[in-house]
């Protein structure tokens, strides 16, 4: 009975990750996610008996944990940070082209929206950032910088694919994507 209850935890978790990545946190309704996840009604209150936030939390944390292992795999794959950089950002260009401009990072949207509102929003945002960061600073390092410098640029190179994404977004276009990513080759 364990599995079948974790199992319906998870599609509520993923059902809530792809609306509130989409849509935003406010307007995403708990009637939507039950409808998307196929879940009765009684068992997104079971799992998330503190309601919506728990759920954009459970959410934010899966989406961080799945980006965080994907960017520890290119960063593995290539002897420089700068290598890992076209596929991840040709991740996110794919993802937000493929959806008609809808699906931009899943942390910046709840981050942007909920997090001044949601103390443990931001809270979840913060460690998923950071967790961002040290692996690029971490990476930086391997390659001689010194540990200050690395987290400066590393910190850099998180806020130009946020804010790229952003603006891709707003502008309807993967140009803004295009130009951070080379202005990242260049800082690094």
């Amino acid at each position: 009975m364990a599995q079948k209850g974790e199992a319906t935890r998870q599609r509520i978790i993923d059902a809530a990750a792809a609306l509130m990545q989409a849509q935003g946190f406010h307007a995403t309704g708990l009637n939507q996610i039950i409808q998307e996840s196929g879940a009765p009604k009684g068992s997104l209150y079971f799992h998330f008996p503190d309601g919506k936030e728990s759920i954009a939390i459970a959410a934010m944390e899966t989406s961080g944990r799945q980006l965080s292992d994907m960017l520890a795999l290119l960063l593995a794959a290539s002897p420089r940070l700068a290598d890992a950089l076209d596929p991840l950002w040709r991740f996110f260009m794919d993802a937000l082209a493929g959806s008609d401009f809808r699906k931009g990072c899943p942390i910046a949207t709840l981050t942007l929206e909920a997090a001044a509102e949601f103390p443990g929003i931001q809270v979840c945002s913060e460690h998923i950032y950071q967790d961002w960061q040290q692996q690029f600073s971490r990476k930086l390092q391997e390659q001689g910088e010194a540990p200050e410098r690395a987290d400066m640029l590393a910190g850099a190179l998180l806020a130009l694919l946020e804010g790229a994404l952003v603006l891709a977004r707003g502008m309807r276009s993967l140009v803004p994507l295009q130009q951070a990513l080379q202005a990242a080759k260049a800082l690094i």
